[in-house]
C-alpha cells in the first residue's frame, strides 16, 4: 500500500467510524501473536481502502503460508 493509499484509507474509515460512533481507532498496523492449544493464533490488523480489502488480506494470507512453507520473502515472489 502506498502512502497516498494509506491516507485516503485512514479518511475513509474514519468516516465510516464517526457513523458507527466508534471511539477508538488506529491505523497503524499490528501483529499479535497468540499460544494455543498445540499451536499459534496470528491476530493481524491493518487499515486498507474498502475497495482494496480483498486483495490485501490474500496477499497477506499467501504471504502467512509461504513463511510457513519456509519461504522467505524475496523468494515466495513479486507479490509478498
Amino acid at each position: 500500500m502506498t502512502q497516498a493509499n494509506a491516507k485516503l484509507a485512514e479518511q475513509e474509515w474514519r468516516g465510516t467510524s464517526k457513523r458507527y460512533r466508534v471511539q477508538s481507532f488506529s491505523t497503524v498496523p499490528r501483529i499479535s501473536v497468540v499460544p494455543v492449544a498445540n499451536s499459534i493464533e496470528l491476530h493481524v490488523g491493518y487499515i486498507t481502502r474498502a475497495y482494496e480489502s480483498h486483495e490485501t488480506r490474500t496477499r497477506l494470507n499467501q504471504s502467512l503460508v509461504d513463511l510457513m512453507h519456509g519461504k522467505r520473502p524475496e523468494e515466495a515472489g513479486p507479490e509478498a
